[in-house]
């Protein structure tokens, strides 16, 4: 490491400072107001909330999607020490705490699009229920519960608890789906639960499974146009970090950039690099959704029909 000394007071603000810009980027992704990012509580249950929601993407169990994240945090930081400056450490705990989920993003929404079109053939398969068994609706989705499609079966397992309220089934169902289009069909299903059966049937018919079509079509080309966009990144990523472990690696090129005017320097091609991937995702045009709040749809049936 050519006798490189580390402030450990100048390394240990470095990590504290980027710990709180990361609760500041959890707070914005959440659209927190001032007051409610004083509420610390509020802060962690979004933020568990966000990465349960990232491991149910990828069909994992929560746990061990938390020791990946760890694991791949410990290694980062690690593989920024050994490399002997203050910046290359503090650039480690970046990698750790967002490499990982944007590396697995692309196979994360491969799986949501299999769950959204699992989901529609759902609709599909409960109406013919329902119109060619004389089965109930409530007891259409608890048959769904207890035979669920394999992509969907964590996802649907609630509506197997005949203990509980199809409503309150449908909310915890609605919670474990990560997309738009799993939220819209939950939000629908406790509608047609409040109206008649020949309702829905109709509904479901001739304007809910169309509609979800034309929305999947839409997470099709969204995701192709992500994934092509992605991989410029991955490219321009994957040469940046080629260069700079090649120049880290070596001690006589690792020299100048030990110096302050090196991590100065070193910091400039990160903000580069950052800004390159900024200008991807800003380029990369995106469907915006609409996500309904389930609970607040059934009090407002509630009131309205009992």
């Amino acid at each position: 490491m050519s006798g490189v000394v580390l402030d450990p007071v100048a390394l240990v603000a470095e990590l504290l400072a980027i710990l709180a810009l990361w609760f500041l980027y959890v707070a914005f992704i959440a659209r927190a107001r001032p007051r409610s990012m004083r509420r610390a509580g509020s802060l962690l249950r979004m933020l568990w909330d966000r990465e349960r929601r990232q491991s149910a993407e990828l069909g994992w169990q929560p746990r061990w999607w938390f020791l990946l994240r760890a694991a791949a945090l410990a290694a980062a930081t690690a593989a920024g020490v050994w490399m002997g400056t203050p910046l290359t450490a503090l650039l480690g705990v970046g990698l750790g705490l967002a490499g990982v989920p944007y590396l697995l993003q692309s196979r994360a929404e491969r799986r949501r699009l299999r769950m959204d079109q699992a989901m529609v053939e759902m609709v599909r398969t409960l109406s013919s229920m329902v119109r060619g068994s004389n089965q109930t609706l409530d007891q259409a989705l608890t048959d769904q519960g207890q035979n669920p499609d394999l992509v969907l079966a964590s996802v649907l397992a609630p509506l197997a608890d005949t203990q509980r309220s199809v409503r309150e089934r449908l909310v915890e169902v609605e919670r474990r789906m990560p997309s738009p289009i799993g939220n819209r069909i939950c939000l629908d299903l406790v509608i047609g639960h409040s109206i008649t059966p020949e309702a829905f049937l109709d509904a479901a018919d001739r304007v809910l499974v169309p509609q979800y079509e034309r929305d999947l079509q839409v997470q099709q080309r969204n995701h192709a146009t992500a994934a092509g966009a992605r991989q410029v990144a991955f490219i321009c990523v994957f040469l940046m970090a080629f260069m700079f472990v090649f120049v880290m690696s070596d001690a006589a090129l690792r020299g100048p950039y030990e110096t302050a005017g090196g991590q100065l320097v070193l910091l400039l091609v990160v903000l580069m690099v950052a800004g390159v991937l900024w200008l991807i995702h800003l380029l990369t045009p995106r469907a915006r959704s609409v996500r309904w709040d389930v609970r607040a749809m059934i009090d407002v049936l509630e009131r309205r029909y009992g």
